[in-house]
């Protein structure tokens, strides 16, 4: 019956929330704590939206007797789109539970520079930084390559983890994308229901679950797209947000663009099969340790020198 779906559902939901929370709880921070309600929120959003989707406006196909009954256009529809709300959700999960990346043990304790040590040790871990490394009041650590601490996934975005932060933005704007193709008819309906049929009845609640699900994939599609779009820059150029941000603020200039596709391979790695997915592999590691980074413009055959012994590329 519908109702005991709403309970399987609601059940389901409930489990996710807590293998979550169940994570956030491994380690003792009230501050991350209290951002897990961040993750939640956006959970909640999901599975609102995908409730109204998939048991209103397709209810007819969800619950038909048949098959027969069932169109092969809605299938495929309902098939493509649980793919890639899967693909979201498995992105989202990954850059939620991945270490952004630490500084590597006793790294800097041999820099000859007095100067360049006073400049990089960090008072609150105290640990030297490398560049382009930042200490995160949230988090209350340091991370390697540091771009921002993103509260809706309640961890820092940083070298081992950027990643799946940009696969998170894609396949969210691709999962906005699919559910308005689905539920845009719904909510025509709706709003002719609203006109001509108005009353108060169960296809009233329907629509208005409708409408509020077709707001805010709107509001929440032109909101991602410029967002989406500003991250696909910052990774054009090799440059991370606090960098864009200082830039704007004091001018400092941050000069790490390698060209396009290098500035591409130092975050998704070298491996074309592994770009969609949220996991690295041996071949799919992002190139460089994250440490070291070249400050120029130089023209190089990164693939080339992924054959190269790792000595050699710490070197160059």
């Amino acid at each position: 019956s519908l109702f005991s779906s709403k309970i399987i559902f609601f059940l389901f939901c409930l489990y996710i929330f807590y293998l979550l929370l169940s994570y956030m709880l491994r380690n003792v921070n009230w501050v991350r704590l209290f951002g897990s309600l961040f993750i939640l929120l956006v959970l909640a959003v999901v599975f609102f939206i995908y409730y109204v989707l998939v048991f209103i406006a397709f209810r007819k196909y969800i619950y038909a007797e048949s098959l027969s009954d069932v169109s092969f256009l809605a299938f495929f529809y309902l098939i493509i789109t649980h793919a890639v709300v899967f693909m979201f959700l498995w992105s989202f999960i990954q850059t939620t539970i991945t270490d952004p990346g630490k500084v590597p043990l006793h790294w800097g304790f041999h820099l000859d520079d007095i100067e360049i040590k006073k400049r990089r040790y960090c008072l609150i871990c105290h640990i030297f930084k490398p560049e382009r490394c930042h200490h995160c009041s949230m988090c209350n650590r340091c991370v390697l390559n540091m771009d921002h601490h993103c509260p809706w996934v309640n961890n820092c975005i940083g070298f081992h983890n950027r990643k799946f932060f940009l696969l998170v933005l894609f396949y969210a704007t691709l999962s906005l994308i699919a559910v308005l193709c689905g539920l845009t008819p719904a909510a025509i309906d709706a709003i002719i229901f609203f006109v001509k049929e108005f009353a108060y009845n169960q296809h009233f609640v329907d629509s208005i679950l409708i409408l509020a699900s077709e707001t805010a994939l709107i509001v929440l599609f032109f909101l991602l797209i410029f967002f989406f779009k500003y991250h696909i820059d910052l990774l054009r150029t090799n440059t991370t947000t606090i960098e864009d941000l200082e830039r704007k603020r004091s001018g400092t200039a941050f000069n790490y663009d390698i060209g396009e596709e290098n500035n591409f391979y130092q975050v998704f790695g070298v491996n074309p099969w592994m770009w969609p997915f949220p996991f690295y592999g041996e071949s799919g590691k992002p190139l460089g340790d994250g440490v070291n980074w070249d400050q120029r413009f130089v023209s190089r055959d990164i693939k080339a020198e992924m054959e190269l012994p790792s000595e050699r590329r710490m070197d160059s």
